[in-house]
C-alpha cells in the first residue's frame, strides 16, 4: 500500500470539485416548487365541487331540453361562479386586476340575458365559457402583460388549457392537505369513514327488526327504498362523480392563477424571439403582394363604381330587385374584408423590416385598409337598402354587426400608422362591446318593433312585397 499522498492537482489526482466549480446549468437548476395550500384552498375545493354539481344539473335541465331562455339557471350559475372566484381571490389576500372588471361585465352580459332572450344562444353559451375562463386568469393578474394585448393568443392558451390542466390534480392534493404535522384532518376523515363502515352492517341487522316492530317506521323505510330505486340518489351520485373533472378544471384554473402555478410556461422574451425568427419574407415581396391586392381592389371599385355605390344614394341598379342587389356579392364582400384583416396581420408579422422602420409597408397598410373600408361601407349600404325594403331579421343584424366590427378594425389600422397603440387590444375590446350590446339589448323585441312600425307585421307573418314576391320574416 502506497503511503505517500499524491499532491492535489497532479495528473494522477485531479483537483477536488466543490459546489462553486459545478457547471453553470447545474448550479442554477431551480428546486421544484412545493405544493402550497392553506385552509382557504382546502375549503374551496368543496365550494367548487358544489358549483360543478350545479353545473352538471343545470346542463341536464337546460341543454337536455335544447332550451336556453326562459330558465334562470344559466344566469344563476354565472353569478355564482363570479362570486366563488371573487371570494377565493379576496380570501387569498389578492386584489382583482383593474381590467378584470371589464371582462367580468362581459361575462355577466353573456350569461345573464341568455335566460331571457338570445339571437344565437349556442354561440352565446360558447362565448360565455371562454369569457369565464379568460376573466378568471385576468382577475388574478396572471396575464403575461398584465392586460389584454398582443400576447392574447398565449393568454388564451394559458386560460383554456395550460393552467387548468397543468393544475389538474390540485383539488386532490388540497384535500390531502393537513393543517398540522400530526394530520388532524386526515384522522378525522378516516375515523368518520371507519364509523360508517361499522354502522352499515349493524344497520342491516337492526333496521329489519325495527320495521317489524313498528308499521310507521316500516312505511318510512319502504318510501326511502322506493326513492333510491327510482333513481334520485343514483342520479345525484352520478352528478357528484361527473362534477369531479369539472372541479379539476375550475379549481385548477383558480389555484394556478392564484399561486402562479404553470403560468410561466413561456416568457415574453421567448415569444419576441420567436416572432423575430418568423420575419423571413423580404420587404420587396411583401410590398409586391400588397401592391397587387390594392391594384385589384382599385380596379374592381372603378369598374363597378356605379353598381356598388348605388346603395349609398338609396336606389337600385337597372334590372335588379332589392333581394338580388343585396345578395349579389354581399357575402363575398364580407369574406374579402376578413381576408384583408388576415393579410394585413400576416404582412406586418412576416416582413423582415418591422412596420415602424418600413415606410413603404405603412403606406401599403393605409392603401389596403382604405380600400377594404370602402368595400365594407359598400356592403353596409347594400344591407341598409335591403333592410329598408324587407325589414330586420336576426341574421341581418348579426351580419351588420360583423361589418361594423370590420370597419372599426380597418379604421384602427389606419390610425395605427400614425400613432402607436395596441391594435389587438382595440380590436378585441371593440368586438367584446358589440357582442355585449347584442346580448344585453332585447334585439329580438327591437326587430319585431321595427318591422311592425314599418310594415305592420310581426315575425312569422307573410307579406307581399312591391315586386310581387311573398316575404316571411324569420
Amino acid at each position: 500500500m502506497n503511503q505517500n499522498p499524491v499532491p492535489a492537482g497532479s495528473p494522477s489526482c485531479p483537483p477536488s470539485v466543490g459546489a462553486s466549480d459545478w457547471p453553470q446549468a447545474v448550479r442554477e437548476t431551480p428546486a421544484k416548487k412545493p405544493f402550497a395550500c392553506d385552509k382557504i384552498d382546502f375549503l374551496f375545493v368543496f365550494v367548487f365541487w358544489a358549483l360543478s354539481y350545479y353545473y352538471i344539473w343545470m346542463s341536464e335541465q337546460v341543454f337536455g331540453y335544447v332550451r336556453f331562455w326562459g330558465t334562470p339557471h344559466i344566469a344563476l350559475f354565472t353569478a355564482a361562479y363570479a362570486a366563488c372566484v371573487l371570494g377565493y381571490l379576496y380570501l387569498k389576500k389578492q386584489k382583482p386586476a383593474a381590467e378584470s372588471w371589464f371582462w367580468l361585465a362581459v361575462m355577466l352580459a353573456l350569461g345573464v340575458p341568455v335566460s331571457l332572450w338570445s339571437l344565437a344562444p349556442f354561440v352565446q353559451i360558447v362565448l360565455l365559457h371562454l369569457a369565464a375562463l379568460y376573466w378568471t386568469l385576468c382577475a388574478f393578474g396572471a396575464l403575461m402583460d398584465g392586460k389584454t394585448g398582443n400576447l392574447l393568443v398565449y393568454d388564451c392558451m394559458s386560460a383554456f388549457a395550460v393552467v387548468p390542466f397543468g393544475n389538474w390534480l390540485a383539488p386532490f392534493r388540497a384535500v390531502r392537505w393537513t393543517n398540522s404535522a400530526k394530520g388532524a384532518w386526515r384522522r378525522k376523515v378516516l375515523m368518520a369513514a371507519l364509523g360508517l363502515a361499522i354502522a352499515v352492517p349493524l344497520l342491516c341487522l337492526v333496521l329489519p327488526l325495527l320495521s317489524s316492530a313498528d308499521q310507521n317506521f316500516q312505511s318510512m323505510l319502504d318510501h326511502a327504498f322506493r326513492w333510491v330505486v327510482r333513481g334520485s340518489v343514483i342520479d345525484a351520485l352520478i352528478r357528484l362523480v361527473l362534477a369531479v373533472p369539472v372541479t379539476c378544471v375550475l379549481y385548477g384554473l383558480c389555484y394556478g392563477a392564484a399561486h402562479r402555478s404553470c403560468t410561466d410556461w413561456t416568457t415574453r422574451e421567448g415569444i419576441e424571439k420567436g416572432a423575430d425568427s418568423m420575419r423571413f419574407l423580404p420587404d420587396a415581396a411583401v410590398a409586391v403582394a400588397l401592391g397587387v391586392m390594392c391594384a385589384v381592389y382599385a380596379l374592381f371599385t372603378a369598374l363597378q363604381g356605379g353598381y356598388l355605390f348605388s346603395g349609398f344614394f338609396g336606389h337600385l341598379p337597372a334590372s335588379f330587385s332589392y333581394a338580388e342587389y343585396a345578395r349579389q356579392g354581399f357575402f363575398e364582400l364580407c369574406r374579402i374584408g376578413a381576408i384583408n384583416v388576415c393579410l394585413l396581420a400576416g404582412a406586418n408579422l412576416l416582413s423582415k423590416t418591422p412596420r415602424l422602420k418600413n415606410k413603404r409597408l405603412r403606406l401599403l397598410n393605409l392603401a389596403l385598409s382604405a380600400l377594404s373600408l370602402l368595400l365594407v361601407a359598400t356592403a353596409l349600404s347594400k344591407m341598409g337598402l335591403y333592410i329598408a325594403a324587407y325589414g330586420l331579421t336576426a341574421k341581418r343584424v348579426l351580419a351588420t354587426t360583423l361589418l361594423v366590427w370590420l370597419a372599426l378594425v380597418f379604421l384602427g389600422v389606419i390610425a395605427w400608422q400614425f400613432k402607436r397603440f395596441d391594435l389587438v387590444r382595440f380590436a378585441v375590446f371593440a368586438g367584446a362591446v358589440l357582442v355585449c350590446l347584442l346580448c344585453v339589448l332585447n334585439v329580438g323585441g327591437l326587430i319585431d318593433a321595427y318591422n311592425f312600425s314599418h310594415f305592420g307585421i310581426a315575425s312569422g307573418q307573410p307579406q307581399v312585397l312591391l315586386d310581387g314576391t311573398e316575404w316571411l320574416l324569420q
